[in-house]
């Protein structure tokens, strides 16, 4: 009998693992829309399981981030300093400065030299807010 993976619908010959209660709870919590119960025995393919393992881990990433950020919220949605924020953290007590070609990732809270991708246009927020609605 065919396994077909439940979420790129390719065949997965032998390369599948049964969707089991913590893939379940993944869908449930990461997955818009995308019930895997529809299927008498459900499998995804191993390359859509490392795919979903790093979206959890992504957006588990960007919950301890937001967990971060939340304290230092306020009422009148100003904007934030991440550097600020990055230096208050307790393991970046030895940082002193954080020099300026340097930028601090909003959902992962890394200190980079790296380029970055401005999230100002309406895509790129339409995007986060789909993808990540919580945050």
């Amino acid at each position: 009998m065919e396994k077909i993976c439940r979420l790129c619908l390719k065949n997965c010959y032998d390369n599948s693992e049964v969707i089991n209660e913590l893939m379940k709870e993944v869908f449930n919590t990461h997955l818009l829309e995308n019930n895997p119960a529809i299927s008498e025995e459900p499998v995804v393919c191993t390359n859509c399981a490392e795919i979903m393992q790093k979206c959890f881990d992504f957006k588990s990433t960007c919950f301890s981030t937001q967990d971060c950020i939340a304290p230092f919220l306020n009422k009148n949605n100003e904007k934030l300093d991440l550097k600020d924020i990055y230096l208050s953290k307790d393991e970046n007590k030895n940082v002193i400065e954080i020099p300026d070609d340097y930028n601090v990732c909003a959902f992962c809270m890394k200190l980079l030299k790296s380029s970055f991708i401005s999230l100002n246009n309406e895509e790129d927020v339409k995007m986060v807010k789909k993808c990540l609605p919580e945050l």
